[in-house]
């Protein structure tokens, strides 16, 4: 799988970029295993949880709240992240 994101990537800035490439739990849990730090945008909570570390919360490009996955709450949550 590594070598198939290497064949499918850009590196800019010592970023690795994958476009068309779907984080699924099995490979985010391998990239995690092999020591790699993913940015993951998602916009389902659960998964997200699930496997990260620290979440950021962007409201119009500026850091709205921000914190270990361990502390993020139903307050953070509700006040940033539900549609009203």
């Amino acid at each position: 799988m590594v070598n198939a994101l290497v064949n499918r990537s850009t590196s800019v800035s010592g970023l690795l970029s994958v476009s068309g490439f779907t984080c699924d739990y099995g490979s985010a849990t391998v990239l995690r295993d092999l020591g790699l730090t993913v940015l993951l945008v998602e916009q389902k909570i659960g998964f997200a949880r699930e496997i990260g570390h620290h979440y950021y919360v962007l409201d119009r490009g500026t850091v709205a709240a921000s914190g270990r996955m361990a502390e993020l709450d139903d307050a953070v949550i509700r006040r940033h992240l539900e549609v009203a």
